[in-house]
């Protein structure tokens, strides 16, 4: 058996933070590419009966969400502003 791999990302990535300036950039900018990505997953996996929900997440023109640089590295929140979101999420009580 006769295995190959390919480093060339991996060695450009380490040619990239040589220079710390240009790593905490990319450092900063990779949250960022990262919450747009999953932002674009919850509004396509959020349960669409009127749309309202989905279009709480920020749909294509709103952020719905901040990136806070914290001591260890970055919190990402996503915030759905819609009055039901907590529901759909969490499922609520029924009495009966």
């Amino acid at each position: 058996m006769k295995l190959k791999w390919d480093f060339h990302e991996l060695y450009d990535f380490g040619e990239r933070i040589v220079n710390v300036a240009e790593f905490e950039k990319v450092c900063e900018e990779a949250p960022r590419e990262l919450a747009k990505v999953f932002q674009t997953m919850l509004i396509n996996k959020t349960p669409v009966l009127t749309g309202q929900l989905a279009t709480g997440w920020g749909g294509s023109k709103i952020c719905s969400y901040t990136v806070e640089r914290m001591k260890t590295g970055f919190k990402v929140e996503f915030v759905n502003e819609v009055p039901y979101a907590r529901y759909v999420n969490d499922g609520h009580y029924s009495y009966n």
